[in-house]
């Protein structure tokens, strides 16, 4: 399962419709990150 099925899994419940969307954002942040570190030279 990928990390965009969990998320859409989360957030299909209402329950959990909140914590997907903090989740998306945190894990979008991360992923930017880590792309810019990759990015820049050594």
């Amino acid at each position: 399962m990928t990390y965009h099925e969990f998320l859409t899994y989360l957030f299909d419940r209402d329950q959990t419709k909140e914590l997907a969307v903090e989740l998306a954002f945190a894990i979008d942040e991360q992923l930017l990150v880590e792309r810019q570190r990759t990015m820049q030279p050594a």
